[in-house]
């Protein structure tokens, strides 16, 4: 999705709604079809994304093709921790 497109769709929302991510499959997973708020995660980080020169050389080696900066929409799961070891089996 491209950030014009993502704005354009949000235009057409109430402005003043909350926005948050939905991890849809935890929620259903977590809540056994009851209500439940997880998998709803506030956004914490939203930037664009562009690599250092080194990292962008090694990402155009690797899958032969250029790199191309993109936007994070970022979250803190709860299933993992900040080094990125899984919480749950």
């Amino acid at each position: 999705m491209k950030v014009k497109e993502l704005i354009s769709e949000l235009e057409k929302q109430p402005q003043d709604l909350e926005v948050f991510i939905f991890d849809w499959r935890k929620n259903l997973h977590d809540g056994f079809g009851d209500s439940t708020s997880s998998g709803v995660y506030n956004f914490e980080i939203v930037h664009l994304q562009i690599e250092d020169k080194g990292e962008q050389e090694f990402y155009e080696e690797k899958y032969d093709k250029p790199f191309v900066p993109w936007v994070a929409l970022a979250f803190k799961s709860d299933n993992y921790t900040d080094d990125g070891e899984c919480l749950i089996d």
